[in-house]
């Protein structure tokens, strides 16, 4: 294999790496969230799904550097995982990263906000409580989202077993527990 090939492959390795800790990331915050058992009206639930949809999506935009998963991450063998994951990136887009209005299944009358929020006066020291009515992806869609993340990581480990095979020069003698840097030191 010519070098040219090699620093591709190795270049495509790192961007499974990077996929692989955001896959695992997400599978970690889902598992908090299910163990803490937040409903979607808890303060740390949007936050915490935003991160999970976030996570999951920044592994298919294009950006300067690693850049995204290979088209071949966005084609899927059941229609459940392909539902999921267009979901998921669409609500990356729609609610968490941009809040858009037209995302919104309920919209408020008033002409001062498209978002309906709510008021409760309480015996505080400003006496307000606002409540923001905004769409977030509702709990019973988190397994959905596990089944999808799982397939993912699957396969990234799939594919890095297969590339890192490719690139592993085993003349080479490394010892256990040393700690290489990827592209400089391995391969």
């Amino acid at each position: 294999m010519n070098s040219l090939n090699v620093n591709n492959i190795v270049r495509q390795i790192a961007r499974l790496v990077v996929a692989s800790d955001s896959f695992q990331q997400i599978l970690a915050l889902l598992g908090h969230m299910r163990e803490l058992k937040l409903d979607i009206n808890s303060e740390l639930y949007s936050p915490m799904m935003s991160g999970v949809v976030t996570t999951y999506a920044r592994n298919f935009n294009s950006s300067h550097g690693i850049g995204p998963l290979p088209g071949s991450y966005t084609k899927f063998p059941d229609t459940n995982l392909t539902i999921a994951h267009e979901k998921v990136i669409e609500t990356r887009n729609k609610i968490y990263a941009h809040r858009d209005v037209s995302y919104q299944s309920v919209r408020s009358k008033s002409q001062f906000s498209p978002y309906r929020i709510f008021v409760e006066l309480k015996p505080t020291l400003d006496g307000f409580n606002f409540t923001p009515v905004l769409a977030d992806i509702p709990p019973n869609r988190m397994p959905d989202i596990i089944n999808l993340v799982e397939f993912q990581h699957k396969r990234v480990i799939e594919d890095l077993s297969v590339k890192n095979e490719l690139t592993t020069d085993f003349s080479k003698e490394y010892d256990f527990g040393k700690v290489y840097e990827w592209g400089v030191d391995i391969p």
